[in-house]
């Protein structure tokens, strides 16, 4: 005879399905996942339900062929107006999504003042539930009309359900450079 045994379910998927919290004393594993070799207990990895078997596996972070939980994404926008970027839809989900800048530079020197020079300025922001970039070298202006100009922009990508969002943190700087008193509360404890 076959019986499945549910804890806080009337309906149990398997052998024995716990719905709600479980307290052991010892590791437990599913069974399609292979034992675990001494090297890996030694290690951090993380256990992750893959999408397409609904397999737990196990995620080495110190090899490069598992699956990871970010994404590296870089863009390269080709002849933009000027030196500029603005608004450039990546079409990524940010109701799903977190995204970082990580850099951003731009093909071919800008000018301005001989005595001065200019870092570019380059974020995301989120319009219409869609990550969208911009970029420019504020105040400065491409001269260059004779080659293809780009801007390489590099972004990390997070399923929102691996990623902690904070509220804003807001510091009165009080009309100084630097700020003289703590920011506050800590983001984290």
């Amino acid at each position: 005879m076959f019986a499945q045994v549910g804890i806080n379910t009337d309906i149990p998927r398997g052998a024995l399905e716990v719905n709600g919290d479980m307290v052991s004393n010892q590791l437990i594993f599913p069974k399609n996942l292979a034992p675990v070799e001494v090297d890996i207990k030694k290690s951090y990895n993380l256990l992750v339900q893959n999408t397409v078997t609904n397999n737990i596996e196990i995620l080495d972070v110190r090899t490069t062929d598992n699956t990871g939980i970010a994404a590296l994404v870089t863009f390269e926008l080709v002849s933009p107006n000027g030196d500029w970027v603005e608004e450039f839809n990546t079409m990524i989900d940010a109701t799903k999504y977190a995204l970082v800048v990580l850099s951003g530079y731009f093909s071919v020197d800008v000018t301005g003042d001989a005595n001065t020079s200019a870092l570019p300025g380059v974020g995301a922001k989120v319009v219409n539930n869609k990550w969208v970039l911009n970029a420019d070298y504020p105040s400065f202006a491409n001269i260059v009309t004779t080659e293809t100009k780009k801007w390489t922009i590099t972004c990390s990508i997070f399923p929102k359900s691996y990623v902690k969002i904070l509220p804003e943190q807001t510091v009165d700087m009080k009309n100084l450079e630097t700020n003289l008193n703590s920011g506050g509360t800590p983001i984290l404890n």
